[in-house]
């Protein structure tokens, strides 16, 4: 633990993405066909 810089806390998880490619990378699949199942409550 000495030799732990201040910022490191910061960059313990790099490989997490964003909510913004998350949802970019759910676009480009969905791209063809969208909404194949609607959502629990909309069949109202």
């Amino acid at each position: 633990m000495a030799g732990k810089t201040p910022r490191g806390s910061n960059t313990k998880k790099p490989a997490k993405l964003t909510l913004k490619e998350k949802r970019a990378a759910k676009r480009e699949k969905n791209e063809g066909t969208p909404f194949i199942k609607p959502r629990k409550g909309a069949t109202g």
